[in-house]
C-alpha cells in the first residue's frame, strides 16, 4: 500500500511528491488567519510525483470518505492547531484504505499572502499554501506549490 502521512510527515513527502503544469490554484481566496480559523474535515488528498529522469509523472487523488473517524484539522484564533494523523493509500487491487492515528498539536503562522508556516509536534516547521474557495467553505492545504515540480494537496471542507 502506498502511504501518505499528512502533516507530520509532509516534509518527507516533499522528497518524492511532484505536480504537472496543469495544476492550478483556481485563483484561490484570501486565507488570512481570521478566515482559516475553524474546524476543517479532510475530504481528499492529491499526490503527484516525477519518478524517472524523463519527467514521467504519476498523480493520484484519493477520497477520505473511507476514513473513520474523519480526519480533522482545527485552526484556533490563537495560532494553535490540532490535526489528525492519518494514512491514506491504495492496496494492490486499487482499493482505497485509510488508517486514522492520533491527534497532533502544533502552531501556524502567516508568513506572507496565503503562505503559512506549520509546526507540528516532533517535526520541523514546513511552509504551506492555504487556498480558500466556495465562499470560504473549502480549504486546500498545498505543500510544494512554489513553482517547483513538488506538490501534495489536502482538501478540507468547513464544519
Amino acid at each position: 500500500m502506498k502511504k501518505y502521512f499528512i502533516l507530520p510527515l509532509m516534509l518527507a513527502a516533499l522528497m518524492f511528491v511532484g505536480c504537472n503544469d496543469d495544476d492550478d490554484n483556481g485563483g484561490g481566496g484570501d486565507a488570512s488567519p481570521a478566515t482559516v480559523v475553524g474546524t476543517w474535515e479532510v475530504t481528499s488528498t492529491t499526490t503527484a510525483f516525477e519518478f524517472d529522469t524523463l519527467g514521467t509523472t504519476f498523480e493520484q487523488e484519493l477520497s477520505a470518505e473511507s476514513c473513520t473517524p474523519t480526519p480533522l484539522t482545527v485552526f484556533n484564533a490563537d495560532g494553535t492547531l490540532t490535526t489528525t494523523d492519518f494514512e491514506l493509500g491504495t492496496d494492490s487491487e486499487g482499493n482505497i484504505n485509510c488508517e486514522v492515528f492520533e491527534t497532533l498539536s502544533g502552531t501556524y503562522d502567516l508568513i506572507q499572502g496565503n503562505t503559512y508556516s506549520i509546526d507540528v509536534e516532533g517535526e520541523d516547521p514546513i511552509e504551506v499554501l492555504l487556498i480558500l474557495s466556495d465562499s470560504n467553505n473549502t480549504l486546500e492545504l498545498r505543500v510544494g506549490d512554489d513553482g517547483t515540480d513538488d506538490l501534495f494537496v489536502i482538501r478540507h471542507s468547513r464544519q
